[in-house]
C-alpha cells in the first residue's frame, strides 16, 4: 500500500507585496509506502500503469483507517514539510539577492543624484522585511491524495 498526496506551497500575502514573483505557488509532490519509506523519487511507481480498483474492503478494516493511514499522513506532512523549508529557502535568498541589488544600485544613484533621498532605502528595508516575514510564513496546503494498493497474487 503506498499513499502519495500532491501539496500546495503557496504564500498567502497582500498583493501589494508581490510574493508570487519569489515564491508562486508551487506543487509538492511526496509518496510512501505503509511502512513509512519514502517513495517519493521510485522511478517504478511514476512509471506505473495503474488502474481502478475495488478500495471499499480495504477501507472497511478499522486497522488501514485507524492505524496506518493516519500514520502515513503524519509522515508525508513531515516530509512535505522537509521539502517546503527548502523551497522557501531558496526564495528569501532569491528576494534577499534582488533586494540586495536594488538597494545598492539606490545608494550609488544617491550619491549622484540628491532627489533620492532616505525615504527610498528605508522604503526598500521595509518591503524587504514585510516580504521575508510572508515568504517565512508560506503555507503547505493538502491539495489530493492517492491510494495505491497492489492486490495480492
Amino acid at each position: 500500500m503506498i499513499l502519495e498526496a500532491f501539496y500546495i506551497v503557496e504564500c498567502v500575502a497582500p498583493a501589494s507585496l508581490q510574493t508570487d514573483h519569489y515564491l508562486p505557488a508551487v506543487p509538492l509532490r511526496v509518496a510512501i509506502d505503509y511502512q513509512g519509506k519514502d517513495m517519493t523519487a521510485d522511478v517504478s511507481l511514476m512509471k506505473a500503469v495503474l488502474r481502478r480498483g475495488n478500495h471499499r474492503k480495504l477501507l472497511e478494516q478499522p486497522k488501514v483507517t485507524g492505524e496506518m493511514i493516519p500514520e502515513m499522513l503524519k509522515t508525508l506532512d513531515s516530509l512535505a514539510g522537509k521539502r517546503r523549508v527548502a523551497i522557501v529557502t531558496k526564495s528569501l535568498e532569491s528576494m534577499q539577492s534582488s533586494f540586495d541589488q536594488e538597494k545598492e544600485r539606490l545608494e550609488d544613484l544617491a550619491q549622484l543624484n540628491p532627489l533620492v533621498g532616505e525615504e527610498e532605502l528605508l522604503e526598500i528595508e521595509n518591503h524587504r522585511e514585510a516580504l521575508r516575514s510572508a515568504l517565512g510564513g508560506a503555507r503547505l496546503r493538502l491539495d489530493s491524495l492517492r491510494l495505491i494498493y497492489k492486490v495480492p497474487s
